[in-house]
C-alpha cells in the first residue's frame, strides 16, 4: 500500500511549524550565546505577530552563590 504524505502536514519533511499570534518565553538570557539565539529565532519563526520576552533580574534562590556573576538588568536589556 503506497502512502502519501500530506505536504501540509507539520510531520512532512521541509513543511513550516505550526504558528501562534504571540509566542512568550523568559529566563535570564545574560551572557547571550547561541543556545539563546536558537531560542529567540525559534521564536520568532512561529510567532505570527509578536513574540514577547520576559528577562529576569534577580538572582534565583538556589543559586546565591553565582549571583556575583550575573550582569545588572539594565545592562540585558539594552538593545
Amino acid at each position: 500500500m503506497d502512502s502519501e504524505v500530506d505536504p501540509d502536514s507539520p510531520s512532512a519533511p521541509g513543511s513550516d511549524p505550526s504558528t501562534h499570534p504571540v509566542v512568550a518565553l523568559g529566563g535570564t538570557f545574560d551572557h547571550l550565546h547561541a543556545g539563546h539565539k536558537i531560542l529567540l529565532s525559534m521564536a520568532a519563526w512561529i510567532a505570527d505577530e509578536k513574540v514577547i520576552v520576559g528577562v529576569t533580574g534577580t538572582c534565583r534562590a538556589d543559586n546565591e552563590e553565582t549571583c556575583f556573576l550575573q550582569n545588572p538588568i539594565i545592562q540585558m536589556t539594552r538593545f
